[in-house]
């Protein structure tokens, strides 16, 4: 496990690249890493108090890559965060003290769930929940090993991002690291004896009540806040606004980020569309087919038009343009031109879901 070899880097686990973990509001943010070992590696600010010391080295004795001895290391994790003040003059100040312990507690929770992963399975039966019957597609994560020539990285494999307590995106090279290796180890146990930064980008997922705020409703033919009903204006081109349809016919919107995709709004569940999208005064003026994480075709496109019109939407007396991909060519029409082309086609199934070995 990557090492924190000072105050510096224990710090830095606070505000990494997307923001610090109390903006994000996510408790996991950079849970992944570990508490320093320090048989291999000394403090730069001196020596711990000897009980602090004596359960750090009683925590890293405890095998890092069994399932069988998680729960010694959450209780050991557990007794660490106790030390909630100490005698410090041994050279370290509380903030640093708090540091330690606030990287226990976080490692703490993320073993919690790694162990209920494997136990109880619930993160992947929420994945896999769907309408049983259903006139439209249901559009599956992505889950395919794809390679990234600009980066250059293997990527694709979404459905351990949305398993990953942590929802960090760049699992796949390190699965397919795992898979090579053989080793009859866990995936997310074999991960704890790995070296991984503490800037491996996370992916926020929204909380219930934070999705409520970007839940969009269509009323007389205008997207307006679902909560407030005011009109929707979405206009800024400096930004990008991505927008989903859950399986429930609820449209969610907000502003992407580096840290928010698709998924921070569907938290890794089949929706029935995905893409970007523009508003004016509550009339929409843009929507397109692009995700990352679902890859949805022309056909889910159409797919999307058909709900919103359902629901209200006056997209035909609007001009509206779409975006879509063709043979990998993005493409841009007004929506009569890609209506007439793609109306006559049956929607067919996109996609299923396909349990990953972890």
């Amino acid at each position: 496990m990557f090492l924190l070899r000072n105050a510096y880097f224990i710090m830095s686990l606070l505000t990494i690249q997307t923001g610090s973990f109390y903006a994000l509001g996510s408790d996991l943010q950079g849970g992944w890493i570990d508490l320093p070992d320090l048989t291999k590696t000394p403090l730069s600010s001196g020596p711990l108090p000897p009980e602090l010391s004596r359960h750090l080295k009683a925590y890293h004795k405890i095998s890092k890559d069994q399932l069988e001895v998680v729960d010694q290391r959450i209780q050991a994790l557990k007794e660490i965060t106790t030390f909630k003040s100490l005698n410090l003059d041994h050279g370290l100040t509380q903030n640093f003290l708090d540091s330690l312990i606030s990287i226990a507690y976080k490692k703490r929770v993320y073993l919690e769930n790694i162990k209920s992963l494997y136990t109880k399975k619930t993160p992947l039966e929420k994945l896999i929940k769907g309408p049983e019957k259903s006139p439209f597609t249901p559009l599956y994560l992505v889950n395919q090993v794809m390679y990234d020539l600009k980066l250059p990285t293997y990527w694709g494999l979404f459905q351990l991002e949305a398993i990953d307590p942590c929802h960090r995106l760049s699992l796949t090279e390190h699965y397919l690291n795992w898979q090579q290796s053989g080793l009859k180890v866990p995936f997310f146990f074999w991960l704890e004896k790995q070296s991984l930064s503490f800037r491996e980008l996370q992916i926020y997922y929204f909380t219930t009540e934070e999705l409520f705020q970007k839940e969009v409703a269509i009323v007389d033919g205008k997207m307006v806040v679902a909560k407030t009903r005011e009109e929707i204006t979405l206009m800024d081109q400096d930004a990008e606004y991505i927008y989903i349809i859950d399986t429930n016919f609820k449209i969610f919107v907000t502003q992407a980020k580096d840290n928010v995709r698709h998924t921070s709004l569907s938290h890794g569940r089949p929706v029935y569309g995905a893409g970007s999208i523009v508003i004016e005064n509550g009339v929409l003026k843009h929507v397109d087919a692009e995700s990352g994480h679902y890859f949805p075709t022309p056909n889910i496109l159409l797919q999307t038009l058909k709900i919103l019109s359902d629901m209200g939407s006056k997209i035909e007396n609007t001009s509206l343009t779409v975006s879509y991909y063709d043979s990998m060519e993005k493409k841009t029409e007004p929506y009569d031109s890609f209506i007439r082309k793609f109306q006559v086609q049956e929607i067919q199934r996109q996609s299923e879901f396909k349990e990953i070995a972890i």
